[in-house]
This record gives structure tokens, sequence and C-alpha cells, in this order.
């Protein structure tokens, strides 16, 4: 039994330590970011943890976050959507808005919370698809920054997802997938988007 204990608490103990390291590591990719195609992504993704964390444990202490989260994936689709898109739908995206405000004030289930979570970031994952098929019919280029954002998109939703209807186990899950997004924060803390290096010509 106390070999079981010392096991959890490890599990706990790494679990603890990744959330950690994984925080600190997605405050650099804006700055690496900064001026490029991608810096408000990037930037909204640096401070969703940190605002957070902060309502969570010092400003409401214990209440959810979810709200926060549902928000700010919403900016994040808003971040990476063509202007022309943007002020063509505006009123289709205000009413949206207007829309996950009222649910974050419903404080439902946190199922439904994560529902939408997902349903957000498959949206950005088809935006950053529709992205990554465009360059390549049109220049026969693979650009492994957007594939890179594809594979980091597609575990986000695969993450939430899992809260849903577990899938895998929660703990494994949590501590593979972290592994892999502070592999790629370390990458997105490198490259740019334009860096000609990450071209494959096909």
């Amino acid at each position: 039994m106390s070999t079981l204990v010392s096991i959890a608490m490890s599990i706990i103990t790494i679990s603890k330590y990744l959330y950690i390291i994984s925080f600190i590591i997605w405050l650099l990719p804006p700055l690496r970011q900064f001026k490029g195609k991608y810096f408000l992504y990037f930037l909204i993704l640096a401070l969703n943890d940190p605002l957070s964390y902060v309502y969570t444990y010092v400003i409401m202490k214990g209440s959810s976050n979810l709200w926060i989260i549902i928000l700010s994936y919403y900016f994040l689709i808003i971040s990476i959507t063509e202007r022309d898109v943007l002020k063509k739908n505006m009123y289709v995206f205000m009413v949206i808005l207007v829309f996950l405000i009222v649910v974050s004030i419903l404080n439902l289930a946190p199922n439904y919370y994560f529902t939408i979570i997902v349903l957000e970031h498959s949206i950005i994952l088809l935006i950053f698809l529709r992205i990554f098929i465009t360059n390549y019919v049109n220049y026969r280029k693979i650009n492994l920054f957007t594939l890179l954002l594809i594979i980091y998109e597609l575990m986000f939703t695969l993450k939430f997802f899992n809260f849903i209807i577990g899938f895998a186990d929660a703990v494994a899950f949590f501590i593979i997938t972290s592994f892999a997004q502070i592999a790629l924060g370390f990458f997105f803390s490198i490259f740019r988007e334009d860096n000609p290096r990450l071209l494959v010509q096909l």
C-alpha cells in the first residue's frame, strides 16, 4: 500500500514540475515571434495560464477558470483569422463572443466547457490545416513550422477531448502531452514561421 501511495505522490510531483516548466517555457515564444505572423496567437497562449492561475489562486480562490480559457481560445481563433474574413463576418463573431460570455456566466458543468474548448481548438486546427494545404498546393512546399502548429493543436484538442470521454489514462496522457508541449515550446522559442530552413521543397 505504501508503495502505491509513493508512486501516486511521485506522479503528482512529476505532473506539477511539468506544469511549472511548461508554464515558464511558453512565456518565451511571444518574444521570438514578435512582429511575426503568429505573434498574437503565441501571446494569448502565453498569457492564458498566468491569467488563469492569478484568477483561481489569488483573486477568486478556488473558483473555476474555465471561462478565461474559453474566451482566450476564442481570441486565438480571432488572432489567426484573416482580416477580410473578420470584417465580412464581424456580427457573427460578435454574436459568438456574447454567447460565450453568457455561457461562462451560467456556471455549467465542466464537460460543457470542455466541449466548447474542443470545438474551439478544432476550428484552430482546421485553420492551420487550410494554411498548410494551401501553401503546399500553391508552392509545393511543406512548412514545418505550420506542421508543428497542427500537431500542437491536435494534442490540445485530444487532451480536452480525453477529459470528456476518457479514452486514455488522464495522468499518463497529461504527462506525455506535457513533454511534447514543452519540446514544441522550445521550438517556437527558437524558430519563426518565415525561417527558410523550415521550408521543405517537394
